[in-house]
């Protein structure tokens, strides 16, 4: 997505299953939570399991769902940390976005026929 490190960094392979427990926060959390202070080494608790995470590094702030005139808080997760069932995506484009569904399920369907699974 191409959304700026600030400081710290991105996730790796070594945030795999078992290992601590590692996050990427967004510049208005950290404001919100560590005003004027480094975030990277703090733990935050989030979710319904509180689970107890690393901010590893933190990023600009984007505008997700709405285009609101305040950023909301973001927190970023390894997917091989956190696995889910449901999953969701961002798509970012450059041009008209029109043809971006097509062409989204398309690059979808490329998977195999479990991938159908996103559009029913």
């Amino acid at each position: 997505m191409q959304i700026g490190l600030v400081k710290g960094r991105a996730f790796t392979s070594a945030d795999a299953p078992g290992t601590s427990p590692s996050a990427i926060i967004n510049e208005t959390l950290a404001q919100e939570f560590w005003p004027n202070q480094d975030p990277i080494g703090r733990e935050l608790r989030f979710g319904e399991q509180h689970t107890v995470c690393t901010i590893v590094g933190m990023v600009k702030d984007i505008k997700m769902y709405q285009l609101r005139p305040r950023p909301e808080r973001q927190i970023y997760v390894s997917l091989a940390q956190f696995p889910s069932v449901t999953h969701g995506f961002v798509v970012r484009t450059a041009g008209n976005a029109t043809g971006m569904p097509t062409a989204i399920r398309n690059t979808i369907l490329v998977g195999g026929p479990r991938s159908t699974d996103f559009f029913r």
